[in-house]
């Protein structure tokens, strides 16, 4: 009987010993789920600070003549630097103005731009004369992969689920008074945060 005693002792201390490590070894798997989640989530952090003020090229401008007429070539881009359009001009006048709808929308907590060209007119040709580029550019957005395709559907007018459309801005580019275009090339940069340059390769 005292040896059978001995037996039963021993089987709860086996039992308790394998729990304990059974808890220890979950435990430890669970720190480390958490700790590479919180490391991932940093990662989406970055992620979204990197998309709100990363720089993006949305046109680019070729001058090749500049009197008697404006002339030259746009080269409009998508948000991934694809070139989807271009659009040779010619026109009178002496100052140039490529105009941009830009399309303010938010996913979640963070905010985001698109910019789609719309027309090219100059100093003597009103914009209804101009050249028209939207409906070519955004038939090729329609083609393009899924960021191209949200872009398209919002500018659309289409809902997007857990998509929020916060504003729509009509900004036209051209030379600051005093500086007249040259002969060459020039980039428009848009940004995250909303903002356009101009700027002069």
């Amino acid at each position: 009987m005292a040896i059978g005693e001995k037996k039963s002792r021993s089987f709860p201390v086996t039992v308790l010993i394998f729990l304990f490590l059974v808890v220890t070894a979950g435990g430890y798997l669970v720190l480390q789920y958490w700790r590479t989640y919180f490391i991932s989530e940093k990662i989406h952090l970055d992620q979204a600070i990197e998309n709100l003020t990363r720089e993006f090229l949305l046109s680019e401008i070729s001058i090749q003549e500049t009197s008697p007429a404006l002339a030259g070539q746009l080269i409009f881009y998508d948000s991934q630097g694809r070139a989807l359009h271009s659009e040779a001009f010619e026109m009178g006048g002496t100052d140039l103005y490529v105009e941009f709808l830009f399309l303010s929308w938010s996913y979640g907590t963070n905010t985001f731009v698109f910019g789609y060209p719309l027309r090219v007119y100059s100093d003597v040709v009103a914009p209804a004369d101009g050249v028209e580029v939207f409906d070519p550019y955004t038939n090729r957005l329609f083609r393009g992969g899924e960021i191209e395709k949200l872009a398209y559907f919002l500018v659309s007018g289409k809902d997007v689920e857990e998509v929020t459309i916060q504003k729509r801005d009509t900004i036209a580019l051209h030379q600051y008074p005093g500086k007249s275009w040259q002969k060459g090339r020039y980039e428009v940069i848009y940004r995250q945060n909303g903002t356009v340059e101009l700027r002069e390769k």
